[in-house]
Parts: structure tokens; sequence; C-alpha cells
């Protein structure tokens, strides 16, 4: 099973560990080596569908693990949350205390990732007097001005509170703002194709109505965030 930042493994019988301890705390980071189910390197996504990557980067990126008192559970960590969907997870090399690999090995088991959490702003970066980075809590909608919720549409930024209102005039002292995305939609750039942004090197940016993949809106909505 999994959430947003969490994956949990189940096995049918007590595995081996590495580093961490069945029934103790959390262990950071989670070990890279040997063959204990509290290796990260054991568990990748291997489904090509949207927001794949994205979990399969978190996990490699895993910064906690936890084992169950009876070693046959274990629970990896991270903080980035990841796209709901339905996964393919690929889990191989675990043994266990005999040091029986799996039966079939590698094992693929499908993993469903329920969105239950408001996307936030984790960061905003103005880049130059021209470019603004605005970093999302996750995965956001993209599409242009025609797709409900898109972060990709000017009309749901306005910087410094301008008067001007929501929009390119709300941006960019003149022209229009070309809004670009990271390949794991986290990440956005706002660039001014003439004028530059409105106000000087620290100031904020207020968004609204923008929404994750799974639809949710950033809360609170509007949300500022400052640079």
């Amino acid at each position: 099973s999994a959430t947003q930042t969490t994956l949990s493994v189940a096995y049918s019988k007590a595995m081996n560990v590495t580093t961490a301890t069945c029934g103790g705390g959390s262990v950071t980071p989670p070990t890279t080596t040997g063959a204990g189910i509290d290796r990260k390197a054991n568990y990748t996504i291997t489904s090509t569908n949207a927001g794949s990557s994205s979990l399969n980067t978190q996990i490699a990126l895993a910064t906690g693990v936890q084992v169950s008192r009876d070693c046959k559970s274990v629970v990896l960590t991270w903080a980035t949350l990841v796209p709901a969907g339905t996964y393919t997870l690929t889990v191989s090399s675990a043994t266990d205390q005999s040091g029986n690999a799996l039966s079939l090995n590698p094992s693929n088991i499908p993993v469903t990732v329920t969105d239950s959490t408001s996307p936030t702003i984790t960061s905003v970066t103005r880049n130059s007097t021209t470019v603004l980075t605005i970093v999302y809590s996750e995965a956001m909608k993209g599409g242009g001005a025609g797709v409900t919720g898109s972060a990709g549409n000017v009309q749901h930024y306005v910087v410094n509170n301008s008067a001007n209102g929501y929009g390119n005039a709300g941006v960019c002292t003149s022209g229009t703002a070309d809004i670009t995305a990271s390949t794991d939609a986290v990440t956005w750039t706002i660039t001014c194709s003439a004028g530059g942004l409105w106000g000087s090197s620290t100031g904020t940016i207020q968004v609204q109505d923008v929404q994750d993949l799974a639809g949710r809106t950033i809360a609170p909505n509007p949300r500022t965030g400052s640079f």
C-alpha cells in the first residue's frame, strides 16, 4: 500500500534486515546495500503511466525506513508528495531470515496512491527581473487557459498584489507571461516576454485556483508566496 509520502510492503514471513531493527524506530537514511527489506533499492516503480517517474524518484530519495516487530513488513517515507494513481511496484533481492530469495524474484505488485492532501507552495524564487520560479509541494495540473485549475494559466497569478489584477498585466509590466513546468510538474517558471516582473527584487506572488493532478485546489486559496 502507499500514501503520497509512504510505501508499505508486507511479506509472508520474517525477512532479513540490514541496518534497521525489527520493531525499532525509523532509520534515517535507509540503507543502500545488502539484501534486507530495509534496502530502498529493492523497490522500483516499473509502470509507465503518469506519476510513475515521480513515485520512483521519491522511493530512491526516501529519507526514512521502519520495519515491523515481526520483520514481515517495511515502511519507506519521503518528503515530496507524489501524484495519486495506480502503479506497478517491482520488489527484488530481498531474502528471508534463512537466506531464501523471493519465490518470484522480482515480484510485481499493484500499488494505489490516493491523494488526500491539498497542494501548497514550497518556495518562490525571483531568478531575474523577468523570471520567477514557483515550487509546489506536489505535481500540478498543466494545460492552458481552457483547463480548470491549470498551474500553466497566467490568470491564476498576480505579483505583489498588483492593482492590475490576475493575468499578464498582474505579473509583467508589459507583454505576456510564458509559464513552463519541470518534467515532474512540481516546479513552474514564469517568464515575462517583454517588460519585467512587477515590484523589486523582493516581494510576493499570489496564486489562486491552481490544482494538483487529483483536482485538489491549493490551500489556502488564494495562497501567497514570498521571494
